[in-house]
């Protein structure tokens, strides 16, 4: 019998405030259930400035957001990696050894992981810039890098906060086609914020759609579509138009 909690992440009637100058307290999330399970990919979506961001550092676990209204499973507390849109690279080191740092961190760097590195600078679009400092390289190129740096460190849960904002259009549907692809065929799962509507349909096994500030959940999504079309194909099928006016209806 298999007694593994499919439960990963779950929050409670979650409410969270910043402090106001003026009135004392910022609500930011007000009663927020929501459930994630294993070897998901989740997309988050709603209006700039709704607490998007918040709600993920919050079910991080971040130094600034604890709170008892979160339930985590014991064995990932520390198996994640979390993207953010300030990519945080380390000026003093080349794209390919801010790529390798998660896994040095884990001690787990071996010529088989150099290679899988590698072989992810071709596929994100990055072969010829190994060697390159951040200094030298795109926004869209230092978000790439963050990228394949989480992937590589082989997290339980990936937490993603607006990765591909910095890329272009043509390059990001190609980037998501790829990185979906390797969200599906690793055991993690992923925690991916967005005000894309378009990008949360592509990406998620279900889709949480929230109200403006203080932000409330609206209404859950499970898209019915072949999850192995591309990009490009995928937004061409008609229930992807169906979901997009769904989520479109409900945020205005």
């Amino acid at each position: 019998m298999n007694n593994v909690n499919p439960c990963v992440l779950k929050t409670e009637d979650l409410k969270w405030s910043f402090p106001d100058d003026k009135n004392g307290s910022l609500p930011v999330l007000d009663g927020l259930s929501l459930t994630f399970t294993r070897s998901k990919l989740y997309t988050i979506v709603g209006p700039s400035g709704c607490g998007k961001s918040t709600l993920l550092h919050i079910l991080a676990g971040s130094d600034k957001y604890i709170t008892s209204a979160v339930e985590r499973d014991g064995d990932f507390s520390n198996h994640t990696a979390f993207i953010e849109q300030d990519t945080s690279l380390l000026p003093w080191r080349t794209a390919f050894q801010n790529a390798c740092l998660g896994i040095e961190l884990r001690r787990k760097l071996n010529p088989i992981v150099v290679k899988r590195v590698r072989d992810d600078f071709d596929l994100f679009g990055l072969r010829g810039f190994e060697d390159h400092y951040p200094d030298q390289l795109s926004g869209g190129m230092q978000q790439r890098i963050a990228i394949i740096r989480a992937l590589q460190s082989e997290p339980k849960i990936l937490f993603c906060d607006e990765p591909f904002s910095a890329i272009d259009f043509v390059a990001r549907l190609r980037l998501s086609t790829e990185f979906k692809k390797r969200c599906r065929l690793t055991p993690q799962t992923t925690v991916f914020v967005t005000h894309n509507i378009e990008e949360a349909i592509f990406l998620a096994d279900e889709i949480f759609v929230l109200s403006r500030r203080p932000c409330k959940l609206l209404r859950t999504i499970k898209p019915q579509i072949d999850p192995s079309l591309d990009a490009v194909a995928f937004r061409q099928s008609k229930k992807f138009a169906e979901y997009f006016n769904e989520i479109w209806e409900v945020l205005s």
